[in-house]
């Protein structure tokens, strides 16, 4: 049984990565592909160390779950990579640019990595914002964004300042919060992507 599921699992691996060769081809951004063999327990781990060595992981991430959660925490936590995150079978949305881009400043290095890493999405969207959240870093002000507001000036984005108030909420909430309400009364069915770092 498990050689069976083993031989299904391949054959479905063999026809999306062909479907992906097509495409990418068609695009003009093929290279190469990889494959490699590796137990349930260690595929996230071995994506994350493929991807320090690219520019840009694109990750899918179903409503349920089916281990590709672990996936995209260990190559957004391990891999100093950019990483875009998209609903498992969207993936023709990721070549449409965002009608709203939101960038999570909090003044860090990684903070600043995140935004130099989007900058090519930034340039792109239709609106862009710098949110700062209060009361969850000691460093959090009003004004903390004006330096990086004016850096991506600089390349020609026009970016607002923005700020939410943690009110002992998790970061993560509070940002996924964030973007859904700005979603719902700015853009109805448009797109809103997201730049944060850990």
């Amino acid at each position: 049984m498990a050689q069976e599921e083993e031989a299904k699992s391949r054959a479905a691996y063999r026809d999306g990565l062909a479907c992906f060769e097509r495409k990418a081809k068609a695009a003009g951004v093929f290279e190469a592909s990889l494959a490699a063999r590796i137990n349930h327990y260690g595929v996230a781990d071995h994506v994350a160390k493929v991807a320090q060595t690219y520019d840009l992981c694109l990750l899918p991430l179903a409503a349920g779950y089916d281990g590709q959660l672990e996936v995209v925490q260990a190559v957004v936590f391990s891999s100093g990579r950019p990483v875009l995150i998209f609903r498992a079978g969207d993936a023709a949305g990721l070549a449409k640019c965002p009608d709203l881009a939101v960038v999570a400043w909090d003044g860090s290095r990684s903070a600043a990595r995140a935004m130099a890493d989007a900058l090519p999405i930034l340039t792109r969207a239709k609106q862009v914002r710098l949110l700062t959240v209060l009361n969850e870093k000691p460093d959090a002000t009003t004004d903390l964004g004006i330096d990086a507001q004016r850096h991506l000036r600089a390349h020609r984005v026009e970016a607002t300042l923005e700020t939410v108030d943690a009110k002992g909420a998790n970061i993560g909430k509070v940002l996924s919060d964030y973007v859904k309400n700005s979603f719902a009364r700015s853009f109805g069915h448009g797109r809103v992507w997201a730049f944060a770092s850990q």
